[in-house]
């Protein structure tokens, strides 16, 4: 090994040489070479010099270490075998004295805990009062109290169940004592038990102001009832008959309610009682008494206690039975009583709903109270219905009355619609302002739509019967209040809207259509009068001129622009006086077709069959005046032209009766059926007369020919009823 060290280490040299002499330029370098590497080597050898001391020095180190423990290993060896020989005579000893130790070790235990329960029993009476003391003066020691009496008691029937044991024949001279020693343990447990009891009659004022206590206080209730459930004889809180400690809870909670009722309805007296605001007054402080309970006192007490389903069936209990004494008689409430009644219950059932009551269920408080609001609406509405229709009625007469006014625009009107919906109105606002919502406020809405129907209906009435009589500018009014109305209605619907979800707000609109519908068909019914107001103008100063020997011989068309200029002074002043076209076109159409009506009927009894020549030329030229005044761009632009024309032609289609052949005759007759009513035939066989061409028998025969079909067919177009339905005799109703 050392001579390949050696070996190495040349060869090491060796190759360290060439690398440092492997050119000529490094033999001039040879000598200072030759001095670093002898520097080097000088380093080296004193490296070698300096390890090899310091491994001499730990080597003599080590071996002074090793004496030093050889000398101890040898001590401890002697110390082990004196170690063995005790142990082995400790063997010996206890084998033949352990059963002594063990009785000692035993009475020595025995000995300490009869010590400490006698110290215990002697302590009894003292820590009886103390506990007493905490019992009265602490509240948050209420839990810690109860634990301690809960040992003392059983220490107490132990020892009362150890003293029966060696108590001979009659002599209960120990055991008697020993219970008088416990004597002041039930003045605790009396006071522990009173404190509890008061605790959960307080539960409204300790949720709020000690929380801490009353949770105390239900886990002192918690852990006797454990205790009653292990049947455990040793119960503090003794119960006749037995009951639950929950049960207990809750019958203490019920007396508490009642006196909280009691307390909040005050007195008795029949004032009181019937005073439907007290009662609702004390139903909102009740209802405020829930939200308290759902956020004070229910994360208080335990779940299975479900005491908040406690207090809402025992607040649905009383406030139920107040209401329901107070709204007996609910025909003899007031309006604005009703009104708040349920108001109070639509309250109630939103605040059950908050508070997390199922109030859809048949069995919650809120159903039963919900189903009393139907009785309380009908009531209301049947009273505040009754006064609306006296208003309306009244101010229909006062309307019927006034004389109209002109506004900036020349738009004749009267304050009825001013008057009617602004009643209407105060009723909504007290329904808002009640908190009406849902379905009770939707039923004071449709009871003002009522109302209006009503109101619809009387004007109706009145128009028919006696709206003839009256001036024009009256008429005109009664259309543009109409209009009026339309769009209070309108007015009424958008802002009702806001109050409904989308189902009862699509009946909203849906209603509130069939009224603007009714106004419609009002302003309809008043421009039917003025439309027969001006033909009977015309009936009365022109068409008595007419189809007569003196028509013949005037000039072409000369009546029918006498016709066409009343009308239209009439359409000039009406076109100004109304508001609402729609009412202006049906106004044209009405008169025209009211014109042509009485146009074709005093045609029918003329006598000018000898002239039919000259009759039908006047006749044409008529029509072509009347046509072309109907059509043109003044009519035209309120009635459609289709519409004009069809209501002209019939005079077009009489004159055709008047020449063509025999055949066609019924043809042309069968278009114009709806002018002549019931007297169809009548008006058929006097065309036929004047014709001047056909006999008797011809005329009979095509009479009999169709006479089944002229009796039997109804108008093609007859006047509509503007408000269908049963009407009020009006004379039960207004007195003009």
């Amino acid at each position: 090994m050392e001579l390949d060290e050696k070996g190495e280490c040349r060869r090491l040299a060796r190759a360290l040489v060439m690398s440092l002499c492997d050119s000529a330029d490094s033999l001039t370098r040879l000598d200072s070479i030759s001095d670093s590497v002898a520097s080097k080597a000088q380093v080296s050898l004193s490296r070698l010099r300096s390890m090899q001391a310091t491994q001499i020095d730990d080597m003599r180190w080590a071996q002074h270490l090793l004496d030093q423990s050889s000398g101890r290993v040898v001590n401890i060896q002697d110390s082990m075998a004196q170690i063995v020989t005790m142990c082995s005579q400790c063997q010996l000893l206890l084998n033949s004295a352990y059963k002594d130790i063990r009785r000692v070790g035993i009475a020595r235990r025995h000995l300490r805990q009869v010590t400490r329960l006698m110290d215990l029993f002697t302590s009894i009476p003292e820590r009886a009062r103390a506990l007493e003391d905490q019992v009265g003066n602490e509240d948050s020691a209420l839990k810690r109290v109860y634990i301690q009496v809960r040992q003392l008691v059983r220490l107490r029937d132990n020892a009362l169940r150890e003293t029966a044991k060696y108590q001979s024949g009659k002599d209960t001279g120990a055991h008697t004592r020993v219970a008088r020693h416990f004597d002041s343990l039930s003045v605790v447990v009396a006071a522990l038990q009173k404190r509890v009891w008061e605790n959960i009659s307080d539960t409204f004022y300790l949720a709020e102001e000690d929380p801490a206590t009353l949770i105390k206080t239900l886990e002192v209730i918690e852990m006797e009832d454990y205790e009653q459930e292990r049947n455990y004889t040793g119960n503090l809180f003794k119960v006749t008959p037995r009951r639950s400690m929950m049960q207990r809870t809750l019958d203490v909670l019920d007396e508490a309610i009642g006196k909280r009722f009691a307390n909040a309805f005050g007195d008795d007296s029949p004032d009181k009682a019937n005073n439907i605001n007290h009662i609702l007054g004390v139903g909102k402080k009740l209802i405020d008494d829930l939200y308290f309970v759902g956020s004070h006192v229910v994360p208080c007490y335990p779940d299975r206690f479900q005491v908040f389903s406690f207090f809402e069936s025992r607040y649905q209990k009383w406030l139920y039975a107040r209401l329901l004494h107070s709204t007996s008689d609910v025909d003899r409430m007031s309006p604005s009583d009703i009104l708040d009644c349920i108001n109070w219950i639509q309250d109630y059932c939103e605040a059950m709903e908050s508070l997390g009551v199922d109030t859809k269920s048949e069995s919650s408080s809120a159903t039963l109270f919900l189903q009393h609001v139907p009785i309380l609406m009908q009531a209301y509405l049947n009273v505040v219905s009754r006064t609306l229709n006296e208003w309306v009625q009244k101010i229909l007469l006062s309307d019927w009355k006034t004389e109209p006014s002109q506004n900036g625009q020349g738009h004749w009107s009267t304050s009825a619609p001013q008057d009617l919906f602004c009643i209407l109105n105060q009723q909504l606002d007290l329904a808002i302002k009640r908190g009406l919502r849902d379905q009770p406020f939707l039923d004071v809405v449709l009871m003002c739509f009522a109302v209006l129907v009503d109101y619809q209906n009387l004007q109706t009435d009145a128009l028919r019967s006696q709206g003839f009589s009256k001036p024009d500018t009256f008429l005109i009014a009664v259309v543009n209040n109409c209009e009026q109305s339309v769009e209070n209605s309108e007015a009424m619907r958008d802002r009702c809207k806001e109050l409904f979800d989308p189902e009862l707000e699509d009946m909203l609109v849906e209603k509130t259509d069939d009224i603007i519908d009714g106004f419609y068909r009002v302003g309809t019914s008043a421009v039917c009068v003025v439309a027969e107001q001006m033909v009977q103008c015309v009936k009365e100063k022109v068409l008595p001129e007419m189809f007569i020997p003196t028509w013949l011989s005037a000039r072409d068309g000369e009546y029918a622009q006498k016709i066409i200029a009343t009308f239209s002074d009439y359409f000039a002043d009406y076109e100004s006086w109304i508001s609402k076209d729609v009412f202006f076109s049906k106004l044209i159409q009405e008169s025209i077709r009211l014109f042509v009506i009485a146009y074709c009927t005093c045609l029918q009894s003329c006598n000018l069959s000898a002239k039919k020549k000259e009759f039908t030329i006047k006749l044409h030229c008529d029509y072509d005046a009347l046509f072309e005044w109907y059509t043109g761009n003044t009519i035209s632009e309120f009635v459609p032209v289709k519409i004009a024309e069809k209501q002209v032609e019939h005079i077009e289609k009489i004159q055709h009766i008047l020449d063509c052949e025999p055949g066609w005759v019924p043809l042309f007759f069968e278009s114009v059926f709806e002018i002549y009513g019931a007297d169809r035939g009548v008006a058929l066989k006097a065309f036929l007369s004047m014709r001047g061409d056909m006999s008797s028998s011809e005329s009979t025969q095509i009479c009999d020919r169709y006479r089944e079909k002229y009796q039997s067919s109804t108008p093609a177009n007859p006047p509509s009823d503007p408000v269908p339905g049963k009407k009020k005799p009006l004379s039960s109703i207004l007195r003009f």
